[in-house]
């Protein structure tokens, strides 16, 4: 499902702006964003017209190079400039049907404490971020690991801003395949406390 979106936005991203050669063209008078990844180039091959009878095709990349190419993630915009000095500690989590043991719970909470840095910088873009808060959100992940589904993000933040800063890092965790490897609901919370 997460894989058709990306199709979908890079088909809506790079077919306007083709060209009659079949080379893509930039917009005039706009700039990508600093930070972000510039739109591939296409160039057609030898034949400028598909044989007659047949209808032309877009071959899409490889999903390993997709997986392989840089991509425009909160990690990605959320990497800029000095980190806040604010301690992010995990204060809970529930892995519904589980017995919630700490080896259980181990995997998980590894996989978002590589992230913390990203919360971290996302917490620093608050104009005056409050002394203490905490966010939580609830997470499908599905039995063979991966990026989960995010919901229900709730927190003591008043900016959306920030709600969607952190629910798009918690986008990009790659969590491992389950011991079972059936889909587990998560929910998961973290505090945040400057220094």
């Amino acid at each position: 499902m997460a894989r058709t979106g990306i199709w979908l936005l890079l088909a809506s991203l790079t077919l306007p702006g083709c060209a009659e050669n079949g080379s893509a063209r930039p917009q005039s008078g706009t700039d990508a964003p600093s930070g972000s990844a510039s739109a591939p180039t296409f160039t057609r091959g030898a034949s400028s017209t598909a044989p007659s009878g047949t209808t032309a095709v877009a071959v899409a990349p490889s999903a390993s190079a997709l997986e392989a190419s840089p991509t425009a993630s909160a990690s990605a915009s959320a990497d800029l400039g000095p980190l806040p000095d604010v301690e992010v500690t995990n204060i809970g989590m529930h892995i519904g049907g589980e017995a919630n043991t700490a080896a259980e719970k181990q995997p998980i909470r590894e996989a978002v404490h590589k992230h913390y840095d990203d919360f971290r910088r996302c917490y620093g873009k608050l104009e005056s971020p409050p002394k203490e808060a905490t966010f939580g959100v609830d997470m499908r992940i599905e039995g063979a690991g991966g990026h989960a589904k995010i919901s229900n993000p709730r927190n003591t933040f008043d900016d959306d801003a920030i709600t969607s800063c952190f629910v798009a890092v918690f986008e990009t965790v790659d969590f491992p395949k389950s011991k079972k490897g059936i889909a587990q609901m998560v929910s998961f919370s973290l505090r945040f406390r400057r220094k």
